[in-house]
């Protein structure tokens, strides 16, 4: 199945190539062959207007693993796909200037493609009463269609070449979806739960479809005369739409396409344009005659360079030639820690939409299992369904729901909303969990026990918030999942920018990407720093997966308004999987990550859940472990401080794990984990991570 994907794709190249040959043919011939043409009959500057029809390759760019809760599916996640379409229209173009020109495009698109996506597994034979490798192939063939304006400005380089630039609004007209998961390897088995090689298959409207798509365009065409006068031209071009809105709005799921095609365009002959002028052979002498005076030239404005190349450091510190990253695959157990807070907005008590939400028939396919893929804040912000469903799991268990407030301004004394706020946690849980009432209790105080300091916003967004408290461990416990955790070599990137502004930096910024997605960032004003570090290793939410190129660029401006880019560099990445480490026999290692959250304010103490944490950890630490200590903070306090707090902590976790004080560190607020403009993400950046590495014997 996948080779087939892969001849029908090259197909598809192939056939543009053999297009874009056509149309560079043609254009050649109209350089050579078109007779010169005089200023009056020009087609340039006169208004067109015609229909036009394109082929379009179309690139999917996603960042998902299933459509809605309640339409199942097993993929990892899916990263692309592709499909081909057609655009079809009526054009306008009305001139500005003498090379500038307004053009109106009214277009249908189809935009349709298949997202598919191999997972390698392994498959019980009972035949031979062993396992063996296969794969499943999961696949999302979506069908969208849309009709939209075209705005572009089109300017002339040369002569009948034109440059076009604008953008794309369009209603989307058909926005459906086939769903389905199939065994492509072996040529054996079914599952279990259909009976057959397909599950999850699922056909209908694209859930919470956008209705309105957003995209720029570019490209390039090249008027060819098909008469004498130029009033009837034909106009192979080629342009690119980059998609700036997603195909729905719960996903990150965006189709930019690849067009090739023809124009067919009626430039009709201005009335000045037949009006000859004649100028007199002879000036007479009474006549005044012009004086055309020589271009004064201008002065050359100040310079503008800019350059940036990446160097490789390894763990010891030792910068080396940044020639290729490695991301090497690795069997890992991972504990992360549930917050067990829901924070609200100011004065409000309903829950905030970045808290994910069920419909009560998705609830029985809601698994912790399915969040192994989710980052940190992605998981805690399913923390009522997680809760939920161990509720359901131990139907002995109860909880209390503790309502608080900010005790500041309209919040001062109100415990009135503080209930509030607990009364929507209970009702969440009772509706869409079917949780009895009778297992959860209510409370309500102003500010919580343990409250953030109320003298900044920081402070009482924190203490806005529902504490869900349980004296049943199974229902509070972190999540663990076991699975694959990557990991970078060389650990970190060390990017040195070159610039000169002769009239001064006013911004920079350095980004690095991958398929579109922005991995790393960093930007500021005035003056550049002379290297820039990036540690790829301690972001385990964006950071690069995937074999492929890492692209990464310096963007200037000066105080004189000018930009400038430094142009796009790469970095071959090489990814190293357990398959591969399996076939080669090569060493091979797990790594455990652990993390604690919920210290009291500046208190370096192990809590009671701390520590049955810590227990759980030390029995997983074998004699040959590596085990390394970090703490971290969040950026409220001063810097110094929350480097020797984080410390602190990481020296009382060694402590209790009986691990040397050496193999312990704290960075404070030096790394930033999570996004601290939210209270959650700066308490879950309040923590000691521990990681165990144990070679395999």
């Amino acid at each position: 199945m996948p080779g087939a994907r892969a001849r029908i794709l090259l197909s598809k190249i192939l056939l543009l190539m053999k297009i874009g040959l056509i149309l560079s043919l043609l254009i050649l011939a109209g350089l050579t062959a078109a007779p010169a043409q005089t200023p009056a009959a020009e087609s340039s500057s006169r208004s067109q207007f015609g229909i036009f029809g394109n082929f379009s390759l179309n690139q999917h760019s996603a960042d998902f693993q299933q459509l809605a809760a309640d339409i199942p599916n097993c993929c990892p996640k899916f990263r692309s796909g592709d499909g081909s379409g057609v655009s079809l229209g009526l054009l306008y173009a009305r001139p500005l200037a003498d090379d500038l020109s307004l053009v109106f495009r009214l277009a249908y698109a189809s935009l349709g493609g298949t997202l598919s996506e191999d997972e390698a597994t392994t498959v019980w034979n009972p035949s031979t009463n062993s396992s063996v490798n296969g794969n499943f192939e999961h696949i999302v063939e979506a069908q969208l269609a849309s009709i939209g304006l075209e705005p572009l400005l089109s300017f002339e380089l040369i002569p009948a070449l034109k440059l076009l630039g604008g953008i794309r609004l369009a209603y989307v007209l058909e926005s459906s979806f086939d769903q389905r998961e199939e065994i492509t390897q072996p040529s054996f088995g079914t599952f279990p739960d259909t009976d057959s090689r397909i599950r999850n298959a699922f056909d209908g409207d694209i859930p919470e479809a956008s209705s309105l798509q957003l995209a720029v365009m570019g490209g390039v065409s090249y008027d060819l005369p098909m008469n004498k006068d130029r009033s009837l031209l034909l106009a192979p071009e080629l342009t690119y739409s980059y998609a700036l809105s997603p195909v729905a709005e719960n996903l990150s799921w965006n189709v930019h396409s690849l067009r090739i095609g023809l124009a067919l365009k009626i430039a009709p002959e201005n009335r000045s344009e037949a009006v000859n002028i004649e100028i007199p052979a002879e000036t007479s002498p009474d006549q005044p005659v012009a004086v055309v005076e020589p271009p004064v030239a201008t002065p050359p404005g100040p310079t503008l360079l800019a350059d940036v190349h990446a160097v490789a450091v390894d763990a010891a510190g030792q910068e080396l030639p940044a020639a290729v990253l490695r991301i090497e695959e690795f069997l890992s157990e991972q504990m992360k820690p549930l917050l067990n807070y829901v924070f609200f907005e100011e004065s409000a008590a309903e829950l905030p939409s970045r808290y994910r939400k069920l419909a009560p028939d998705a609830v029985a396919a809601f698994k912790e299992e399915e969040l192994r893929d989710q980052g940190t804040l992605a998981t805690y912000y399913h923390v009522l369904n997680i809760i939920g469903r161990r509720m359901l799991d131990n139907p002995s268990a109860s909880i209390s729901l503790v309502g608080c407030n900010a005790d500041f301004g309209d919040e001062a004394g109100n415990s009135a909303l503080s209930l509030a706020r607990a009364r929507t946690v209970r009702s969440y849980l009772h509706t869409v969990w079917g949780i009895d009432t009778a297992r959860i209790a209510l409370r309500q105080r102003n500010l919580p026990l343990k409250a953030s300091s109320n003298k900044d916003a920081d402070g009482r967004a924190e203490n806005r918030r529902v504490e869900i408290v349980s004296s049943d461990w199974n229902i509070l416990r972190p999540i663990v999942i076991n699975d694959t955790i990557r990991q970078a070599t060389p650990p970190l990137l060390r990017f040195y920018p070159q610039v000169r502004a002769d009239a001064g930096v006013q911004t920079w910024r350095l980004t690095s990407h991958q398929r579109g997605a922005e991995l790393f960032a960093a930007d500021g004003d005035r003056d550049i720093p002379a290297s820039i570090d990036w540690p790829i290793n301690e972001r385990l939410d964006r950071w690069p997966s995937l074999e492929g190129s890492l692209n990464y660029d310096l963007a200037v401006q000066d105080q004189g308004g000018r930009e400038l880019s430094s142009g796009l560099k790469t970095l071959p990445v090489e990814l190293i999987s357990l398959r591969r480490k399996q076939q080669e026999g090569s060493g091979d290692k797990r790594i455990d990550r652990y993390s604690l959250i919920l210290f009291d304010f500046d208190n370096a103490q192990l809590s009671s859940a701390n520590r049955r944490i810590s227990e759980l950890i030390r029995e997983r630490i074998q004699p040959g472990s590596i085990v390394t200590i970090r703490g971290f903070t969040d950026r409220k306090g001063e810097a110094d401080y929350n480097r020797d707090l984080s410390e602190r902590r990481a020296q009382t976790l060694a402590r209790e794990l009986d691990v040397p004080a050496a193999q312990s560190r704290g960075l404070g607020e030096e790394i930033l984990l999570y996004d601290n403009d939210l209270p959650e993400g700066r308490f879950y950046c309040r923590t000691v991570e521990i990681l165990v590495e144990t070679p395999f014997e």
